[in-house]
């Protein structure tokens, strides 16, 4: 079983970074979509884990949870936002 760790985004209505201090552990699922026999629309996976994502205070602890089950972990770096000076030339 493969886990992926991750700092979410945030929110496109958020100013601040203050919901940002989680990390995320969300399971790799193979997406099934099987095209529903009456209606004909693609169903979604009847994979449990595909809703189940943990949150942990730092990247140490999520990888420690990881190790601890024996599941093999991808961790995403963080991206910093950079904030380019804002220049006038006359």
């Amino acid at each position: 079983m493969e886990v992926k760790i991750y700092r979410p985004a945030k929110n496109t209505m958020q100013s601040g970074h203050a919901m940002r201090k989680s990390w995320v552990m969300e399971f790799e699922t193979i997406p099934s979509a099987v095209p529903d026999i009456l209606m004909g629309w693609a169903a979604h996976s009847g994979d449990p884990r595909s809703h189940v994502s943990l949150k942990f205070p730092t990247c140490e602890r999520a990888i420690t949870f990881a190790k601890k089950h024996e599941w093999d972990y991808v961790v995403f770096p963080e991206n910093f936002r950079r904030i380019k000076p804002f220049r006038v030339s006359y």
